[in-house]
Protein backbone atom coordinates (compact mmCIF):
# COMPACT_ATOMS: atom_id res chain seq x y z
CA UNK A 1 0.00 0.00 0.00
CA UNK A 2 1.38 3.42 -0.71
CA UNK A 3 2.35 5.49 1.81
CA UNK A 4 0.45 8.45 0.99
CA UNK A 5 -3.01 6.89 1.21
CA UNK A 6 -2.56 6.50 4.70
CA UNK A 7 -1.44 10.52 5.23
CA UNK A 8 -5.34 11.67 5.16
CA UNK A 9 -6.03 9.04 8.03
CA UNK A 10 -3.40 9.72 10.11
CA UNK A 11 -3.96 13.29 9.78
CA UNK A 12 -7.39 12.68 11.15
CA UNK A 13 -6.22 10.30 13.86
CA UNK A 14 -3.57 12.99 15.06
CA UNK A 15 -6.35 15.55 15.59
CA UNK A 16 -8.98 14.01 17.71
CA UNK A 17 -5.83 12.17 19.84
CA UNK A 18 -3.94 15.52 20.11
CA UNK A 19 -6.42 17.49 22.73
CA UNK A 20 -4.11 19.27 25.12
CA UNK A 21 -6.82 18.73 27.96
CA UNK A 22 -7.12 22.72 28.53
CA UNK A 23 -10.73 23.93 29.47
CA UNK A 24 -12.77 25.16 26.89
CA UNK A 25 -16.12 27.04 27.05
CA UNK A 26 -19.44 25.09 27.83
CA UNK A 27 -22.78 26.63 28.39
CA UNK A 28 -24.19 27.31 31.43
CA UNK A 29 -27.48 29.17 33.37
CA UNK A 30 -29.24 29.51 36.48
CA UNK A 31 -30.83 31.92 38.85
CA UNK A 32 -29.70 34.41 41.58
CA UNK A 33 -32.33 35.38 44.18
CA UNK A 34 -31.38 37.46 46.57
CA UNK A 35 -34.39 37.03 49.65
CA UNK A 36 -36.67 34.91 47.69
CA UNK A 37 -36.84 37.37 45.03
CA UNK A 38 -35.18 37.16 41.65
CA UNK A 39 -31.90 39.98 41.43
CA UNK A 40 -33.32 42.12 38.88
CA UNK A 41 -29.30 42.72 37.77
CA UNK A 42 -26.02 42.13 38.22
CA UNK A 43 -23.03 40.31 37.10
CA UNK A 44 -22.19 36.78 37.98
CA UNK A 45 -17.88 35.90 37.82
CA UNK A 46 -16.75 32.25 37.41
CA UNK A 47 -12.61 32.87 38.59
CA UNK A 48 -9.83 30.62 38.50
CA UNK A 49 -6.80 31.68 40.06
CA UNK A 50 -4.36 32.98 37.69
CA UNK A 51 -6.99 33.04 34.97
CA UNK A 52 -8.87 36.25 33.32
CA UNK A 53 -12.48 36.05 35.28
CA UNK A 54 -15.56 35.09 32.94
CA UNK A 55 -18.17 37.59 33.65
CA UNK A 56 -21.87 36.79 32.39
CA UNK A 57 -24.76 39.36 32.74
CA UNK A 58 -27.76 38.29 34.72
CA UNK A 59 -31.02 39.81 34.44
CA UNK A 60 -34.48 39.07 35.75
CA UNK A 61 -32.61 36.81 38.40
CA UNK A 62 -31.59 34.24 35.09
CA UNK A 63 -28.04 34.24 33.29
CA UNK A 64 -26.72 32.05 30.66
CA UNK A 65 -23.56 31.94 28.78
CA UNK A 66 -20.11 29.80 28.16
CA UNK A 67 -17.42 29.62 30.66
CA UNK A 68 -14.73 27.38 31.13
CA UNK A 69 -15.39 23.57 32.57
CA UNK A 70 -13.41 22.93 35.87
CA UNK A 71 -13.81 24.30 39.46
CA UNK A 72 -14.85 27.96 39.68
CA UNK A 73 -14.98 30.18 42.44
CA UNK A 74 -18.23 32.26 42.04
CA UNK A 75 -18.64 35.80 42.56
CA UNK A 76 -22.24 38.11 42.17
CA UNK A 77 -22.15 41.83 42.34
CA UNK A 78 -25.49 43.80 41.87
CA UNK A 79 -24.96 47.73 41.56
CA UNK A 80 -26.71 50.56 42.33
CA UNK A 81 -25.80 54.64 41.82
CA UNK A 82 -23.20 55.67 44.51
CA UNK A 83 -24.14 59.64 45.96
CA UNK A 84 -21.10 61.80 47.50
CA UNK A 85 -22.28 62.25 51.36
CA UNK A 86 -23.75 65.32 52.15
CA UNK A 87 -21.09 65.45 54.82
CA UNK A 88 -17.92 65.03 53.11
CA UNK A 89 -15.66 68.12 52.83
CA UNK A 90 -15.75 70.30 50.07
CA UNK A 91 -12.41 69.85 48.80
CA UNK A 92 -12.87 66.22 48.63
CA UNK A 93 -16.27 66.29 46.89
CA UNK A 94 -14.62 66.88 43.45
CA UNK A 95 -12.25 63.72 44.37
CA UNK A 96 -14.88 61.69 44.81
CA UNK A 97 -16.72 60.96 42.09
CA UNK A 98 -20.54 59.74 41.55
CA UNK A 99 -20.07 56.13 40.44
CA UNK A 100 -21.91 52.49 41.37
CA UNK A 101 -21.42 50.35 44.47
CA UNK A 102 -22.10 46.97 44.71
CA UNK A 103 -24.72 46.44 47.53
CA UNK A 104 -24.67 43.08 47.64
CA UNK A 105 -23.02 41.68 51.10
CA UNK A 106 -18.74 41.06 50.33
CA UNK A 107 -19.37 37.50 51.23
CA UNK A 108 -21.16 36.96 47.64
CA UNK A 109 -18.03 38.78 46.59
CA UNK A 110 -15.00 39.70 47.36
CA UNK A 111 -15.11 36.85 50.45
CA UNK A 112 -17.24 34.94 48.12
CA UNK A 113 -16.89 31.15 49.17
CA UNK A 114 -19.32 30.09 46.46
CA UNK A 115 -18.29 27.55 44.01
CA UNK A 116 -19.69 26.18 40.89
CA UNK A 117 -18.36 22.24 39.37
CA UNK A 118 -18.51 23.17 35.58
CA UNK A 119 -18.49 19.91 33.79
CA UNK A 120 -16.74 19.54 29.96
CA UNK A 121 -20.23 17.82 29.00
CA UNK A 122 -23.96 17.62 30.50
CA UNK A 123 -25.80 19.96 32.36
CA UNK A 124 -24.23 22.80 34.07
CA UNK A 125 -27.41 24.65 36.31
CA UNK A 126 -26.19 26.73 39.02
CA UNK A 127 -28.52 28.35 41.05
CA UNK A 128 -27.71 30.59 44.05
CA UNK A 129 -30.17 32.01 47.13
CA UNK A 130 -28.80 34.86 48.55
CA UNK A 131 -29.43 36.99 51.44
CA UNK A 132 -29.10 40.62 52.00
CA UNK A 133 -27.37 40.26 55.95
Amino acid sequence: MCPLRLLPGLFLLALCGCSSGEPYPVPVRGTVSVDGKPLAEGKISFLTPGKVPEMLDIKDGQYTGKVNWGERRVEIAAYRPYRVPDDAPAHLRPLMAQGKENYLPRKYHRDSTLQAEVKASGDNEFNFELASE
